[in-house]
């Protein structure tokens, strides 16, 4: 009989609190981290001010790679080539064209050249480049 009263005031600590909500776990639903536009970042999704959409920036054909050569960062150009915008571990930047092969933004430049596209932001100490082999 003493056994059983154990069990049951365990039995019932237990019922008291899981019915507290100070004691249960605020459980993080799947997708509810979107943002304001309704892109998933747990998806890897982020809105694109140029496409209007949701998009992952990995799946970007245009992307550049640091010194390692690792993928850091992708770029997306308007159908009128008027604007681009970078998306890197550093940041979003939505650039203007100043001329036929160079964007910028207040703290970044992008140039695209022929053979190879550079980004930059001397300010912050980094650059990525677009590999040839790439």
């Amino acid at each position: 009989m003493h056994i059983f009263n154990k069990r049951i005031l365990f039995l019932s600590f237990v019922f008291l609190v899981g019915c507290n909500k100070s004691y249960q776990k605020k459980v993080r639903k799947v997708g509810a981290d979107r943002d304001k536009h309704g892109c998933i970042h747990s998806a890897g999704y982020t809105w694109s001010e140029i496409n209007k959409t949701c998009l992952r920036p990995f799946e970007l054909k245009n992307k550049l790679f640091n010194g390692d050569r690792t993928f850091i960062a992708a770029v997306n150009v308007s159908n009128d080539g008027k604007i681009a915008e970078v998306f890197s571990k550093e940041g979003y930047f939505l650039m203007t064209k100043k001329n036929d092969s160079t964007y910028l933004h207040p703290k970044a430049i992008l140039i695209l050249g022929k053979n190879q596209w550079f980004f930059s932001d001397k300010k912050n100490g980094f650059e990525y480049k677009r590999l040839n082999d790439h």
